[in-house]
């Protein structure tokens, strides 16, 4: 009876370790065991993955902040009303969109999903076809585009606290 409970022990402790190291795994070793979803129209104020910088200065015109980065060279443009209040943030390298996020609810996904909605309709509105992973503490949902090499990922505290497009 004793070797049994110890072993029943044992199997617990070693299944929640493996629990808990999945959800510390980064996004990338997560990308073969979760299905594609098609991300291809994804965009914000018809900005999207591989807009060019001119086309996006043209869509959002003048960005509140411009920083530049030598190691990674990029390119980062802030949109918004004001420095601390930022509604979009876009990552630019080689001239082109890799990244963009939305930390407000002023904008909205292809889908109609912003800073407002919950993790149940986000499931809804993309499908079952997501992973989950903690990130410092955040839990995050996100979906692939394996054709596109697309990633969209959802952070969650409370509540939806930011959307992040980008590609990998």
């Amino acid at each position: 009876m004793r070797k049994q409970r110890l072993f029943i022990g044992t199997v617990l402790l070693l299944a929640l370790f493996v629990l808990s190291a999945c959800g510390t795994k980064d996004k990338l070793e997560l990308l073969d065991e979760t299905a594609s979803t098609d991300l291809s129209a994804e965009s914000v104020a018809s900005v999207h993955v591989g807009s060019s910088e001119s086309d996006v200065l043209k869509t959002l015109g003048e960005p509140i902040v411009m920083e530049e980065t030598k190691e990674p060279k990029a390119t980062y443009l802030s949109f918004g009303s004001s420095k601390k209040n930022i509604d979009l943030e876009v990552k630019i390298v080689d001239g082109k969109v890799v990244r963009y996020v939305l930390p407000t609810a002023k904008y909205e996904t292809e889908k109609n999903v912003s800073l407002e909605n919950s993790k149940e309709e986000i499931i809804q509105h993309y499908g079952q076809n997501f992973y989950s992973r903690t990130d410092t503490g955040t839990e995050v949902i996100g979906y692939f585009d394996k054709e596109q090499k697309i990633n969209l990922e959802f952070s969650f505290e409370d509540s939806l606290k930011g959307i992040l497009v980008t590609t990998y």
